[in-house]
């Protein structure tokens, strides 16, 4: 289900003089789609088409896909689809927004603007063949491919299985007949963050002309560009070599640290469950005032650091500081996962498995965090290679340099992938510490299993015991029948040879015990001969290898 999100006002920053404010909430930009099924593949194969025949690239593009995905789009209404257009020269910049087809045509085949920026939102279409939501009316796209559309990227949005078989990054250098480098294309698809759909940048960029195709651009980005686009004198950074890359990127990467902070918190919630501080034993209970620069009064340190420094606080002077050891979290984790009230057991299974799912988000997180790290060294290797291939003849901002902002979002994305890895480690070791105190109270709840077993086990040996120290006389009095005592008319009457029975009982007696002594002793001493022989065969398996 879709992260629910504040209401965005509709006001654009062009009609409002008013900075904007830095987004701190996740922006959801996918809403519920209706996904359509894909046909067989057998059916994907089309007959090639004019516009299918054109391709900058026929290696790399299937035009019997471009053919199948421009006959899907002819039913396609475009209902949902907005495109917009910055284009200009110089300062002289124009916006208009929710174009139609009339008169995106008639911009598109304009030769003359310096600047042409092409925004295609296709996140509010409510069904779509495509993972990106990419569902325009077909004469839409033929119109943006012969503006330069890339045919690669069409192929891969028509593609059943380019969600998760991203499009690799595209970088084209064009020369002409003297060797000196004409133009340049730069073309990839990028994701910025979790369930916000999935986006595509294109850059043709010539001596006098920049073009870019950008589908579902970052509306925190976007919001950025329209605050530079409403100060006319400073509309000149649009022209700045891969603006709109490092801008998209920023905005990128501030989602996934969003992504990658939520689920920090939840990791660091679990621990402060797992592990509350201990209290102070000292028996002072007098409140000593706290300085004006405490950090809890100044708010500069997260809950768990703050307590931890209050819980450290109170000590008198030469007291040393207190440390937890691994009974005080053992019992402080029983504690929080237990219910007081109803002495509940701790539910192992639904922790490990809320820290299982955490862990696969780690794991998804450091994988989406290496690919945009990848794309930003991608992105820092073409602006150097295309820096050094140009001449002096190309018009660029010299003033500025866009390798430096990519350097400065390769640290940060990199300083990214390895916080997810360390959290990765952390929730991992929490699993760990499950599996430890569920193996300890395994082994508890096995010793006292065996403690109850040994107490029957001599209630057992001691009716054991009592039962043959009256089976022999029972049996003597069985075989025998000696009536050694009468009940008769003239009272008790008792034999003479009664002795007889106590001198066959008492010794059968004897004979039963050392029987049953004697066959222990026995069972001991053959069990103590095949520990004896295995250790020794471990120690020679041991010698030998």
């Amino acid at each position: 289900m879709p992260v629910s999100r504040p209401m965005i006002s509709k006001t654009s920053a062009l009609d409002s003089p008013v900075s904007l404010l830095r987004r701190s909430d996740r922006i959801d930009r996918r809403r519920d789609v209706k996904w359509q099924q894909w046909p067989e593949m057998g059916c994907q194969q089309y007959d090639l088409d004019e516009d299918s025949l054109k391709c900058r690239h026929p290696d790399l593009e299937d035009g019997s896909l471009l053919a199948w995905g421009l006959q899907q789009s002819q039913s396609a209404t475009g209902k949902g689809i907005e495109i917009d257009i910055l284009y200009g020269n110089g300062i002289d910049l124009k916006w208009p927004r929710n174009i139609d087809d009339d008169e995106l045509s008639r911009i598109m085949e304009m030769s003359s603007p310096s600047l042409r920026i092409c925004f295609v939102n296709t996140l509010n279409s409510d069904s779509s063949w495509l993972p990106g939501n990419f569902s325009p009316r077909s004469k839409t796209i033929r119109i943006l491919r012969k503006a330069g559309l890339s045919g690669v990227l069409l192929c891969n949005l028509f593609s059943e299985q380019s969600y998760w078989a991203k499009m690799g990054n595209q970088r084209y250098l064009r020369y002409n007949d003297t060797g000196n480098m004409d133009s340049f294309e730069v073309c990839y698809q990028y994701r910025c963050g979790w369930d916000t759909g999935v986006s595509f940048i294109q850059l043709l960029r010539s001596k006098q002309q920049t073009n870019y195709f950008c589908i579902n651009y970052p509306s925190g980005a976007r919001d950025r560009l329209e605050a530079i686009f409403q100060h006319t004198e400073r509309r000149t950074i649009l022209y700045r070599d891969f603006f709109l890359d490092t801008l998209l990127a920023d905005d990128s990467l501030k989602q996934w640290q969003f992504d990658i902070g939520q689920r920090r918190l939840m990791l660091l919630q679990l621990e402060k469950d797992f592990e509350k501080a201990p209290t102070n034993t000292s028996g002072d209970d007098t409140n000593t005032e706290q300085p004006t620069s405490n950090p809890r009064e100044t708010g500069l340190l997260p809950d768990p650091a703050r307590k931890d420094i209050e819980r450290q606080s109170a000590l008198r002077p030469g007291q040393p500081i207190q440390t937890a050891t691994d009974e005080f979290y053992t019992e402080q984790f029983y504690q929080k996962l237990e219910t007081t009230e109803t002495k509940k057991e701790v539910d192992f299974d639904s922790a490990t498995r809320r820290l299982h799912k955490m862990v696969r988000h780690w794991l998804g997180l450091r994988q989406d965090c290496e690919d945009l790290l990848a794309q930003l060294r991608f992105l820092h290797e073409t602006y150097m290679k295309i820096r050094q291939k140009r001449g002096h003849h190309w018009p660029i901002d010299r003033k500025v340099n866009p390798g430096e902002a990519f350097e400065v979002l390769i640290s940060q994305c990199d300083i990214c992938v390895r916080w997810t890895q360390v959290y990765h480690d952390r929730t991992q070791t929490r699993i760990n510490l499950l599996f430890h105190l569920a193996n300890q109270r395994t082994a508890a709840d096995t010793a006292k299993i065996a403690e109850q077993t040994q107490r029957d086990s001599a209630s057992m040996i001691t009716i054991a015991a009592v039962t043959m120290l009256f089976l022999p006389g029972t049996f003597v009095c069985t075989i025998v029948s000696t009536n050694l005592f009468d009940f008769g008319n003239e009272g008790l009457q008792v034999s003479s040879q009664w002795w007889i029975l106590l001198a066959a009982a008492i010794p059968l007696t004897f004979a039963v015990f050392g029987i049953w002594v004697g066959w222990q002793r026995m069972r001991r001493q053959s069990q103590r001969l095949k520990a004896r022989l295995k250790r020794l065969e471990l120690q020679q398996s041991a010698v030998t290898m």
